[in-house]
């Protein structure tokens, strides 16, 4: 207990709390002076006015950004468009020589880069769009004097071009930034191409695509621009894919035995640039998300481009995919401190096995590979809680479902109905989309349930319209389909479900009627109608007791774990996507 005769401490009897004490005070002053200011709206009388300064428009909020954005583009739109106007004007009335009017053009695209070497910094997003206007010009005015006016050769003019696209690379990174870099890559891959000529030259082609890749890739990785890396992973495969249809005498045939040798090693030099390109930094642990899809796209961009240029029978093609294979293993095992990217490296060797298997044993084994392959992306997607690789797995699933369904209709069936290779394959990647579908969640489940029942319905059509009275077995199967999913609707009061199962039954009685009584004989004619019309009776008459019962089942059940349950449930559709 505090005695009574003992001192008392107040704040400002200790140096520490009066020390406190003043500052409060002193602050309680300052926030009254400033108060004071700005209840009066003006400074004090003796704070120093600093002199009114005009302040760039690009931080006077974002409506201003959006407005000067784009009257920046109409206006060197317009710009452009009207010079378009005046030297076709000029060329009607025969007022300037060609030579003139590629020197105007120049002349102004000059004059553009200028300005927008002046007004960067203060003006960043004036300065871009006149740079932008300018190398545009500067490109056009090379194009208009080699293809319209034929004033100058092949060599000038590529030499030009590659001038243009040196200046662009330099306003990026001097001033400009990454839209001059963006748009000096565009324009230097797509050189060759507007400059094309009759005459083939594909070892010089790939070598000036392979010195535009090397200097996009030192810039990107000085800078980390994005966009730069991307424009020149896809303008190094275009130029590839250009000399390629170039060197071919025609559509189908093969290229050109000369331009061979350098098609094949540009190819093998991309995959191995970008695919090492991610790996930088697995020593230090890190993973660049702007390089990882790199991982993926790479290999599978090489690997058509592979099975184009060389001629091998099946069984070399299967050793040296299956070597692959071992090394992104390899790989893969090697960086295993970098999740993200050991999961994709082994998924690129499971793909490239497939490949591989495919030569050996043909298109069921790679349908199978890559459904497995959707399903480990899932399955990643939900440990990773990263939105990228469940789109991909998607993607994948919709091209297996894509093959499934082309097979269901364009090939007969084989031997005993569902025991077959054929039709084991085709039930297996159904039964991974409905691992699929409960893997996505709510938001893709319908779409993978949908598919797969519609999957199950062509294939029993593939399987029994062989068959003697064939037709009759397809009726009968769909309406057991149809039964089983109407009881599956009812035990979990899906409204969806439950419109489909009474589509299908409605469907196999159309059927009947204006198929089946044409194809089978009259004793199948009675026994297939009887049979479906009490079935559907059948049907009638448990329908309302199977809808009670399951009711009566399910709601305690929901009642009695409400909490629990529904936070199972939000758990579920909530599932991260980001």
């Amino acid at each position: 207990m505090h005695d009574p005769d003992e001192p008392k401490h107040g704040p400002a009897s200790h140096p520490e709390h009066s020390d406190i004490a003043e500052r409060l005070t002193a602050i309680e002053r300052r926030l009254a002076a400033l108060e004071a200011r700005q209840a009066a709206g003006r400074p004090s009388a003796g704070a120093p006015v600093p002199p009114p300064q005009a302040a760039p428009v690009t931080h006077g909020g974002h409506a201003f950004e959006v407005s000067e954005r784009w009257l920046q583009r109409l206006g060197i739109a317009l710009l452009l468009f009207g010079l378009a106007f005046l030297f076709k004007y000029s060329i009607d009335r025969a007022w300037l020589t060609p030579w003139v009017r590629v020197g105007i053009v120049m002349v102004a695209g000059g004059t553009l880069l200028a300005l927008a070497w002046r007004f960067a910094g203060p003006r960043q997003l004036l300065a871009r769009t006149l740079a932008g206007g300018g190398i545009a010009c500067l490109y056009g005015a090379i194009f208009a004097a080699f293809e319209l006016y034929h004033l100058v050769g092949y060599i000038p003019a590529f030499a030009g071009m590659l001038l243009v696209t040196a200046a662009a690379f330099a306003l990026a990174l001097g001033r400009i930034g990454v839209p001059m870099a963006a748009l000096g890559t565009v324009g230097g891959f797509a050189t060759p191409f507007v400059l094309y000529t009759d005459q083939e030259n594909v070892t010089g082609l790939l070598f000036y695509a392979a010195l535009l890749t090397l200097g996009g890739l030192g810039i990107y990785l000085r800078h980390r621009w994005r966009s730069l890396l991307w424009l020149t992973v896809i303008g190094a495969w275009s130029v590839v894919l250009g000399a390629f249809l170039a060197s071919r005498h025609s559509v189908f045939g093969l290229p050109d035995p000369d331009a061979l040798p350098p098609l094949r090693l540009a190819v093998i030099g991309f995959w191995l640039a970008f695919a090492m390109l991610p790996l930088r930094g697995w020593r230090q642990g890190v993973e660049n998300a702007a390089e990882t899809p790199l991982v993926m796209t790479t290999p599978v961009v090489g690997l058509i481009f592979c099975e184009q240029l060389w001629t091998l029978d099946d069984g070399r093609w299967a050793a040296i995919w299956g070597g692959v294979a071992i090394v992104y293993a390899g790989i893969a095992w090697a960086i295993r401190r970098l999740p993200l990217l050991c999961w994709l490296q082994m998924l690129v060797a499971v793909m490239l096995l497939a490949v591989g298997l495919w030569h050996v044993l043909g298109e069921d084994m790679l349908l199978l590979a890559v459904s497995s392959e959707a399903i480990v992306l899932m399955a990643l997607a939900r440990r990773l809680h990263s939105p990228w690789p469940r789109r991909m797995a998607h993607a994948l699933f919709a091209a297996s479902l894509y093959v499934v369904f082309w097979r269901l209709f364009q090939h007969p069936a084989h031997g005993i109905p569902f025991v077959n290779r054929q039709a084991l394959t085709d039930l297996d990647v159904l039964g991974l989309a409905v691992i699929a579908a409960w893997l996505s969640g709510r938001s893709g489940r319908d779409l993978y349930a949908i598919s797969v029942y519609a999957g199950l319905l062509a294939l029993a059509y593939r399987e029994f319209s062989g068959l003697t009275n064939g037709q009759a077995w397809v009726s009968a199967a769909w309406a057991m389909c149809g039964a089983a999913l109407l009881i599956g609707a009812l035990r979990s009061n899906h409204a969806s479900m439950r419109r489909l199962a009474m589509g299908t039954l409605v469907l196999v009685a159309a059927k009947l009627l204006l198929v089946d009584l044409s194809h089978i004989g009259a004793v199948w004619r009675i026994l297939i109608s009887a049979g479906l019309g009490a079935m559907f009776l059948l049907l009638s008459y448990v329908l309302p007791s199977l809808a009670r019962r399951f009711s009566t089942t399910v709601q305690p059940e929901r009642a009695a774990g409400g909490e629990e349950k529904e936070g199972l449930g939000n758990e579920e559709e909530q599932e991260p996507e980001t």
